[in-house]
């Protein structure tokens, strides 16, 4: 992840443009996050007249919005779904470091 502060600088910049709607369902703590962290040269360059899927967007930028979808504006349903499948993969993931630890260790 090389485009963090430039990522942030993009977010600051999506979400000031989306309906607010779906700005009133993201906390404040997030919204603070990318303009606290957004880098202070990187000149957004993205065309609020097109759609995000059609612009250059930072792999980061992308990651970020996914997660901001689907734990504060997708449907309930979906957020549900989204947190047991995240934490699924956490607890392999890390039984997956467990056992390795365990045979190095023994």
């Amino acid at each position: 992840m090389e485009h963090i502060e430039e990522a942030c600088s993009q977010m600051d910049f999506i979400i000031n443009n989306l309906d607010e709607i779906f700005v009133s369902k993201i906390p404040y703590r997030i919204k603070d996050f990318f303009k606290n962290n957004k880098s202070k040269t990187y000149k957004v360059n993205l065309d609020v007249s097109k759609p995000l899927y059609e612009q250059e967007l930072f792999e980061e930028t992308k990651i970020y919005m996914q997660i901001i979808f689907k734990l504060f504006i997708a449907p309930k349903s979906e957020k549900e779904r989204y947190i047991s499948e995240s934490r699924k993969l956490f607890v392999s993931k890390n039984a997956e470091k467990w056992i390795e630890q365990n045979k190095k260790n023994n």
